[in-house]
C-alpha cells in the first residue's frame, strides 16, 4: 500500500472545496491566487479520480493541479470521450497518443476493452506506466516511442521544469531553455506492427495530443482511418493540419473542454485548438453529445 501523503496546505485545500462546487465569475483567478500552480513547492497528493480510481500527483505540475483543485483536466473533453465510448461497438480500442502522465487514459481505460498509449519522453512514459499500475489498470499497453509519418528515430526537444510539466515535449523543432534533445524511436500507425494491435478491434478512438506533430501522425495512419475509421480528438495549433481527416470525408467539430462543460462551438470557428472529427458515417454521435448535461452550444 502506498504510504498516506500529508494534507496540502489550507489554501490549496479551500482552493479545492471551490474548485469542485459551482462555477463563477472570476473562479479560476481566484482558485489561482489561493493555490498557484507556478509558485508551489513539491506537494503530493492522492485524490478520488473516476470510477473509483485514485490519482497521485503533485501539485507543482500543471496538470496534476488542475486535478486536485478541479476534479480533472479538460473534464468536458473526459466526459465526452466516455460517453462516445457507450455508443461504439466492442470491442473497442483507446488510442492515446501523447500518452503524457496518463491522465487521460486513467480516466476513460474503464469504457475501452484495450488502451495502447504513446509516450515518447522515457521519464514521462515511466510515470504514467506507474499511474495506471497503481490503479491495477490491466487493459493498457504502453510504448515508449513517437508516432509520425514513418518508421524511424526522431528528435525530440524536451521540456525540462525540474520534474514538471515535461508533457510539452516536441517532435516538430521547438527550444526550450534548458531542454534537452533525445533521440527517440518514431512508428505510423499504419506499420505493420501497430496496425496489428489495431486490426482486432471493431472500432477506435484516437487521441492526438502531439504538441504541434499532429500532421505527422494523420499522414503516416491514412489507410487506418480509410479502413478502421475511427472517431478522433486532435489538438493542433492549425485546422489546415486536419485536411487529411476532411479529404476522408471527416466532420469536424471545434470545441472548448478544459473545464466541467464541453462547449460546442459553431462550424468554421477556428480560435480553438481542440477538435472531435467524426466519420461522416458515424455523425451520430454528434447528435448523442448534444442530448449529454454537460454539453452545451
Amino acid at each position: 500500500m502506498p504510504k498516506a501523503l500529508p494534507q496540502p496546505p489550507l489554501a490549496c485545500r479551500f482552493a479545492r472545496k471551490l474548485g469542485h462546487g459551482s462555477d463563477f465569475k472570476g473562479k479560476d483567478r481566484l482558485l489561482r491566487l489561493l493555490c498557484d500552480p507556478d509558485r508551489i513547492a513539491d506537494t503530493p497528493f492522492a485524490a478520488p479520480f473516476w470510477d473509483g480510481q485514485t490519482y497521485r500527483g503533485n501539485l507543482a505540475v500543471l496538470m496534476d493541479w488542475w486535478v486536485y483543485v478541479y476534479g480533472g483536466y479538460e473534464i468536458g473533453l473526459i466526459e465526452a470521450i466516455r460517453a462516445i465510448a457507450a455508443e461504439l461497438p466492442r470491442p473497442s480500442a483507446f488510442v492515446d497518443i501523447g500518452l503524457n502522465a496518463a491522465h487521460h487514459s486513467l480516466a476513460v481505460c474503464r469504457r475501452f476493452d484495450r488502451v495502447i498509449g504513446f509516450e515518447a519522453h522515457p521519464e514521462v512514459f515511466a510515470q504514467a506506466g506507474r499511474r495506471l499500475a497503481e490503479n491495477g489498470i490491466e487493459n493498457a499497453e504502453l510504448l515508449n516511442m513517437a508516432v509520425a509519418d514513418k518508421a524511424g528515430i526522431l528528435t525530440l526537444h524536451t521540456f525540462e521544469d525540474g520534474a514538471h510539466n515535461r508533457g510539452t515535449s516536441t517532435l516538430v523543432g521547438k527550444r526550450f531553455a534548458g531542454g534537452r534533445e533525445i533521440a527517440v524511436p518514431a512508428v505510423a500507425l499504419d506499420d505493420s506492427y501497430i496496425r496489428a494491435r489495431l486490426d482486432p478491434f471493431a472500432a477506435l478512438f484516437l487521441k492526438i495530443d502531439v504538441e504541434g506533430a499532429e500532421h505527422l501522425v494523420l499522414a503516416g495512419a491514412r489507410r487506418l482511418i480509410a479502413e478502421k475509421r475511427p472517431v478522433i480528438y486532435c489538438e493542433t495549433d492549425g485546422p489546415v493540419k486536419l485536411r487529411p481527416l476532411v479529404e476522408a470525408d471527416y466532420r469536424l467539430q471545434p470545441v472548448r473542454g478544459y473545464y466541467k462543460r464541453l462547449r460546442l462551438l459553431p462550424p468554421g470557428r477556428e480560435d480553438t485548438m481542440d477538435w472531435l472529427c467524426f466519420p461522416a458515417e458515424r455523425e451520430d454521435l454528434l447528435g448523442v453529445l448534444r442530448r449529454q448535461a454537460f454539453v452545451s452550444g
